[in-house]
This record gives structure tokens, sequence and C-alpha cells, in this order.
């Protein structure tokens, strides 16, 4: 039990220490992806209307609200794994 405890410790400063640094990048996927979300969302939910998938206001509501969030979600984690990544140094070669 003491290792899990110790493992999700430092499993949780690695990701402050993540949303510390790319915050702004964050917060910007996070963004555009409630702006895509409600946009296609608005559409999937109409369509599931006409097609009579959805029938209750109450499961309307509901799933928006899952399709919203969840693209909030998504938007944040692309954002998160497009960021630049560090070029491994190659060893140089010396010309005479």
């Amino acid at each position: 039990m003491a290792r899990l405890l110790a493992r999700a410790h430092v499993e949780s400063n690695r990701l402050r220490a993540a949303v510390r640094r790319y915050w702004r990048r964050l917060a910007l996927g996070a963004a555009c992806g409630w702006f895509a979300s409600s946009v296609l969302g608005a559409f999937a939910i109409v369509w599931l209307e006409s097609v009579g998938v959805i029938r209750s206001e109450e499961t309307v509501a509901l799933i928006g609200a899952a399709i919203v969030w969840g693209g909030i979600g998504v938007g944040a984690l692309v954002a998160y794994a497009m960021r630049p990544q560090a070029r491994p140094q190659t060893a140089t070669t010396k010309r005479f």
C-alpha cells in the first residue's frame, strides 16, 4: 500500500509540474475543444433526435453536457500531446 501511495504522490507531482508549465497551452486546447464540441455536438444531438434515438428532454441535456465536457478534455489532451518535444542531442563529428 505504501508503494501505491508513493507512486500516486510522484505522479501527482509530475502532473502538477506539467500543468504549471503548460497551463496556457492546456487552456487554449480546452477552449478549442469546447467550441468544436459545442458546434458538432449540437448537430449530433439534432440528428439523434430526428432519427429517434433520443426522446427525452433530460437525456438531451445529459448527452449534450457529456459531449461538451468530453470535448474540453480531449482538446486539452491533444494540445498537451502536441507540445514541442526536445530533440535528442546527437554526437558531433569532428572535422579535420
